[in-house]
């Protein structure tokens, strides 16, 4: 899901960007890391990650926190967000934190997951009322993860 999360990039050196800079754009060319199949395989893989219960509810748990109409939304999410997580949301942490879990070699993701995807899940899923300020956002997060013991 190319959708599933806003994963910022920061600029490359000066030497590379002067590179892509000065090379004719018909010159410009990415190289495939893998094909259709490929990508299925892998897919695969992930869904053989074991996801126990009691962490699936708290993903789901933990993204209905941001859903500012939610009698369980906190008052600074009311206050910070105007565009509410979805059920995408929700499918998003469950299939990232699997696919965390398979990259370093693990059964089943954890919590520390959770810290480590709900930033570029939600960057991409909420609309905050106040989208140029980057800490209302990262406070927000930060606040919600915490009634979870994420710190």
């Amino acid at each position: 899901d190319r959708f599933m999360m806003r994963v910022d990039v920061d600029y490359p050196s000066e030497d590379i960007e002067h590179k892509i800079a000065t090379k004719p754009s018909g010159e410009l060319r990415l190289a495939a890391i893998l094909d259709a199949e490929k990508v299925m395989a892998v897919q695969k893989l992930v869904d053989e990650i074991s996801l126990g219960e009691d962490f699936s509810r708290a993903c789901i748990r933990i993204v209905r926190k941001f859903r500012p109409k939610s009698p369980d939304s906190p008052d600074h999410v009311k206050l910070n967000v105007e565009r509410e997580a979805s059920l995408r949301a929700s499918t998003a942490f469950v299939r990232a934190a699997k696919t965390l879990a398979l990259i370093e070699g693990r059964q089943h993701p954890d919590m520390t997951d959770i810290k480590r995807i709900a930033p570029v899940i939600l960057r991409h899923r909420l609309t905050m009322k106040n989208p140029y300020d980057d800490q209302i956002f990262d406070q927000t997060v930060a606040k919600v993860l915490l009634e979870f013991g994420i710190k």
